[in-house]
């Protein structure tokens, strides 16, 4: 899968590196997450049909593991995939080793 650098010059390496590490933090915090993990782009979270529970859980650890707050008017589509989530995370600081 081709990924694409951010409007801020995010790299499409750092973009896949902070999908990649997303994914381990979803597989290691919610109980029976299975993901697949050369499909980071278009709804790949939302095609995981979690439940409200588990995103909020899985949001936390985001937060916990890269040290970031997410906004509380945040555009739906960034939780709607890695690699959305992957660029928000980045912009905002988060490291993708």
């Amino acid at each position: 899968m081709d990924v694409q650098g951010s409007e801020t010059g995010t790299s499409g390496t750092e973009v896949e590196l902070m999908a990649r590490r997303l994914m381990a933090v979803m597989e290691r915090e919610i109980d029976g997450a299975t993901v697949v993990h050369d499909d980071w782009g278009g709804d790949s979270i939302s095609r995981l049909n979690l439940g409200s529970l588990a995103l909020v859980g899985f949001l936390v650890a985001v937060e916990d593991e890269f040290a970031i707050e997410w906004e509380s008017d945040i555009d739906v589509e960034v939780l709607r995939s890695f690699d959305a989530m992957a660029r928000y995370v980045l912009d905002r600081g988060g490291d993708p080793r």
